[in-house]
């Protein structure tokens, strides 16, 4: 109870946090977004009506992701003692965890086609079906985390300190074929695929002194920064030849808006609403699917 009353704290203090949102862009009049609340799991109709708590217990739920046919949201929840991965209808019925309690187990994202997920375990990544059988771990260095699966679920980002240095690696969703791609001596995390090409991925990086937006080649080549400002700049999302990313360069927390070779950056949502950006991208992309925030279901991008 202690640690519930500690998060909640400050969640006052953030006013609002919360994940990744997720919309149906195939019938919008049906459309719900799932989204993180303090310390449950809420969702709301795509212009924000009609919210509603799905889990409201003591328990700490985090990192809710529709599945691609919206049938099922996966999320992380401490309700049995430790950090799991568990899965719940949509409208928050049939609460199963599908991972075991006793490693640090969450962020759950979806493969593309739906048919697995990873997740990220006591900081390496795993894969496994979308009921939780046949776990295999991907990872063995306990210092991987920050997954992306490629928008063509052939490939996996993550950022990875083994070297004991931060950098973007990517491999085959298999496991196989890990490779360092950016290969620089600064911080470099946070990989956010190009949607839905899969051809190219931003990160943040501080190598230039502050922490600005890059994108590059899958294979690490033509390493671009596009941002340059006095505050911290992450991306966030990447679609069709727009950056999502979050920034403090004006002194308050705004989402800007750019195309992916930098040019007309623009706020399109700031203070309470810049809150509903998720600064680490671990969420798949799916065809089907709109990954939105409030600002740009308020058209503020438009």
């Amino acid at each position: 109870m202690k640690k519930k009353l500690a998060y909640i704290a400050l969640s006052c203090v953030l006013l609002l946090s919360v994940a990744v949102l997720f919309i149906n862009a195939e019938a919008p009049e049906e459309a719900k977004i799932v989204f993180r609340s303090g310390l449950d799991i809420w969702v709301m109709d795509a212009d924000g009506s009609n919210q509603r708590n799905l889990t409201n217990t003591p328990a700490m739920e985090l990192h809710p992701v529709w599945s691609p046919d919206a049938t099922t949201i996966a999320f992380s929840s401490d309700a049995e003692g430790g950090l799991a991965v568990w899965l719940m209808d949509p409208d928050g019925g049939n609460p199963r965890r599908i991972t075991d309690i006793g490693a640090e187990v969450g962020r759950p994202s979806w493969s593309p086609d739906g048919q697995m997920l990873a997740i990220e375990r006591s900081q390496d990544i795993w894969v496994m079906d979308a009921d939780g059988d046949n776990q295999l771990q991907l990872t063995d260095n306990q210092s991987n985390y920050q997954h992306a699966w490629s928008p063509d679920g052939k490939s996996i980002a993550f950022t990875s300190d083994w070297d004991g240095q931060s950098e973007v690696y990517v491999m085959d969703a298999d496991g196989n074929n890990q490779r360092n791609i950016t290969n620089n001596p600064a911080t470099d995390r946070h990989p956010c695929w190009s949607f839905p090409d899969s051809q190219s991925i931003a990160f943040w990086s501080d190598r230039e002194g502050q922490l600005e937006v890059f994108i590059m080649d899958i294979d690490g080549n033509n390493q671009l920064r596009l941002t340059q400002s006095p505050g911290e700049d992450f991306p966030t999302h990447w679609y069709d030849g727009k950056i999502l990313f979050t920034t403090e360069r004006d002194g308050i927390a705004e989402v800007y808006i750019m195309n992916d070779d930098g040019s007309d950056q623009r706020s399109v949502a700031e203070g309470t609403d810049a809150r509903l950006f998720d600064p680490a991208p671990a969420v798949v992309s799916a065809a089907g699917k709109l990954r939105t925030t409030w600002g740009l279901i308020k058209q503020k991008s438009e």
